[in-house]
């Protein structure tokens, strides 16, 4: 059994490289956004925080990737499609 990943860079290194770039790219957006924010991962996914609270989660998936806000942003933040959740297929170049 495969112990779970405690750190973003141990869950982002542990992906395909495809899916490795795009975590890095969803990363350093949301921390060029909120440059105090804290990382840490929460349900085993990477979770970037601020003032101690969880911000957004994301995640790799087979053919996508997930971003998930969490309620504090969700009032705050539109994301196209959903209030919950936005996706970004793997053979994205940019999400910018």
């Amino acid at each position: 059994m495969t112990r779970p990943c405690t750190t973003i860079d141990a869950y982002i290194s542990s992906c395909p490289a495809d899916a490795q770039l795009l975590l890095e790219q969803v990363r350093r957006t949301i921390r060029n956004a909120v440059p105090a924010a804290g990382e840490t991962i929460s349900y085993g996914m990477p979770t970037i925080t601020f003032n101690g609270r969880d911000l957004v989660s994301f995640a790799a998936w087979m053919h996508h990737i997930g971003l998930y806000p969490l309620p504090a942003v969700i009032g705050h933040i539109f994301f196209p499609g959903s209030w919950s959740s936005c996706l970004s297929t793997l053979d994205s170049t940019n999400i910018d």
